[in-house]
């Protein structure tokens, strides 16, 4: 999400959400598989040229449940460094904890929802923190691995 401060709130500019895999395999592994950061860079060098074409002067990049066990998360935050901070001198994604993530996308979700859902604003999420991020989940209910989308983008 690209947004503006407008009155002390983000007011979205540009929004897009791309399903990579970073943590394919993490489980099994306890590491980055090189494909799944070769897709993760590929997808950040866009958001680069978005950020560069917006003008945008500060970058917030946030890493969630499988960059917190990875072993060989080094990586990721180089290349993170590399292409952030090519837009952003100094960029470079962060560690949130499990309470941080889950707080950000039930304010991401209630946001999303329309002015019927009213009586969800100021709402804090239960403080529960389980180690699955969604791809993690679907591939232990079902047995199976996760399948990779079918497109390369998530609305």
């Amino acid at each position: 999400m690209i947004a503006d401060k407008v009155d002390g709130r983000l007011r979205d500019v540009h929004r897009e959400m791309r399903i990579v895999r970073l943590g394919q395999g993490v489980d099994a592994t306890g590491q980055f598989a090189p494909d799944a950061i070769a897709r993760t860079k590929a997808a950040l060098v866009d958001y680069a040229e978005l950020l560069r074409s917006f003008e945008v002067a500060k970058v917030r990049m946030v890493a969630t449940s499988a960059t917190r066990d990875a072993a060989n998360r080094d990586v990721f935050f180089a290349m993170t460094a590399d292409v952030l901070g090519a837009v952003v001198p100094g960029a470079v994604a962060e560690v949130i904890t499990g309470i941080e993530e889950a707080a950000l996308s039930f304010h991401g979700a209630v946001d999303e929802l329309d002015s019927t859902s009213a009586p969800f604003r100021g709402r804090r999420p239960r403080r529960r923190f389980h180690r699955v991020g969604a791809r993690r989940l679907l591939g232990k209910r079902s047995g199976q691995r996760a399948s990779p989308p079918t497109s390369g983008a998530c609305g």
